[in-house]
């Protein structure tokens, strides 16, 4: 039974990431939790969350795609750029489905975004979002960001469905400002749900509510192995002997090769620890403990 790894959690519409960690402590009965990313409370979808000694992984975990869905309506610009905030703009431009589509190309690639000023970015040691609702003025700077692909849902009088595929450090509603901008129009997300996150997809993926139906251990069912984030670092197989060097935090000798920076040390199928290849030898810089 594994105590430690990765849950990944259908994030419901209405909760912070905070409030679904809280609630997994209590069903999980764990104290050492951190989760990959964050969603806005008026987000679903994937949410990954590392349990026990995985949280030792996380700045491991190459997160390269993630996956939204997401719906923009057209008309009113709001502070938070979703269905959150208050109306500041309005306009009676609704674009058509042939204007969208036009404008779409030029959403995918290297852009240059701003982020939402209700976000967690930090501007002279303050939270953005903690200095707009202060009513400070906040100005953010331009990030570049990349989207794979944008692509058309379902177009209607009043919205729009989109699917983007992105890198880190994109915000969606941002993308739903931009285009609605160069649209001629204004606009903000009305819904907005993760697919993927990197590794893991909306299949991995389980709600609080069925989590909290099933028995206590049948829970544990649902945690992924810490490895399974780190597929992509090459795997060390070490001996018993070596294993009780590594746990000890103790280098050891290696006669293979690497051009990578970091290994994944293993005892059979259990990860023992990251480390670092210099010189012949294997440097632990982050060891597991064994549940």
């Amino acid at each position: 039974m594994n105590k430690s790894g990765w849950i990944i959690i259908d994030k419901p519409l209405g909760m912070t990431c905070t409030q679904v960690g809280g609630a997994l402590r209590r069903l999980l009965g764990t104290k050492k939790i951190g989760h990959l990313g964050t969603l806005d409370p008026l987000a679903s979808g994937v949410l990954a969350f590392a349990i026990g000694e995985a949280t030792k992984a996380i700045p491991y975990y190459k997160n390269s795609h993630k996956i939204y869905e997401f719906e923009t309506t057209w008309g009113e610009k709001r502070t938070t750029d979703d269905a959150e905030g208050n109306v500041i703009e309005t306009s009676s431009v609704r674009p058509s489905l042939t204007e969208i589509e036009n404008i779409r190309q030029k959403f995918i690639g290297d852009l240059l975004q701003i982020p939402p000023i209700y976000s967690a970015i930090k501007v002279d040691g303050k939270r953005s979002y903690k200095a707009a609702r202060e009513g400070q003025e906040v100005s953010l700077k331009a990030r570049q960001i990349t989207i794979h692909d944008l692509e058309i849902i379902k177009a209607e009088k009043q919205s729009c469905q989109f699917r983007a595929t992105c890198g880190s450090g994109t915000y969606i509603r941002s993308l739903g400002r931009d285009m609605a901008q160069a649209l001629g129009t204004v606009g903000y997300i009305s819904k907005l749900k993760r697919i993927k996150d990197g590794k893991f997809n909306i299949n991995d993926a389980i709600s609080l509510e069925n989590l909290e139906k099933i028995d206590h251990k049948e829970r544990y069912q649902y945690i992924k192995p810490i490895r399974a984030v780190l597929d992509d670092i090459p795997a060390v197989p070490v001996s018993a002997f070596d294993a009780e060097k590594i746990q000890r935090g103790m280098a050891i000798k290696s006669e293979f090769d690497f051009c990578v920076p970091y290994v994944a040390i293993c005892l059979e199928e259990k990860l023992l620890a990251i480390a670092i290849h210099k010189e012949g030898c294997l440097y632990p810089k982050r060891v597991f403990s064994l549940d």
